[in-house]
Parts: C-alpha cells; structure tokens; sequence
C-alpha cells in the first residue's frame, strides 16, 4: 500500500487531484478488471503473475513464489 501511495502522490503532483479520488478510482479499475476477467472465463481463485495484486507481505511471499514458478524453465543447471 505504501508504493501505491506514493504512486499516487507523484500522479497527483501532475494532476492536482485528490488522495480519496484517486483511491477511489484505484477500487473502480480493481472491479472492471475483475469484471473483465470473469467475462474472459478467468477464474477468480486462479492466481497468476497478471491477475495477483499484492497487498500484505504474505501476499509478497506468495507473488515472490509465482514469479519463481515461472522463471524456473529458463534456469541454467
């Protein structure tokens, strides 16, 4: 949460717009690609490096563990 914040200070600097409209307008782009995805046959327990949205540091953990899983084919033994 904190990176994002910052993300959107720094649009704000360039926008002039407010911290709750922003954060509001982040929950809105959450759903429609929620909404988006369902309607594409995307399963909402299905989780992968396009559709995870970290959130907690277990969430980390898990992203960290994703990104391994797919770059484990290109390793050189």
């Amino acid at each position: 949460m904190t990176h994002f914040i910052l993300y959107v200070l720094f649009i704000c600097s360039c926008k002039k717009c407010s911290l709750k409209g922003l954060l509001e307008c982040r929950l809105v782009e959450e759903a429609d690609f929620r909404s988006t995805a369902e309607l594409f046959g995307k399963k909402d327990d299905e989780k992968s490096l396009d559709s995870f949205i970290p959130k907690s540091e277990s969430d980390f953990l898990e992203y960290a563990e994703l990104i391994s899983n797919k770059l484990r084919p290109f390793e050189v033994c």
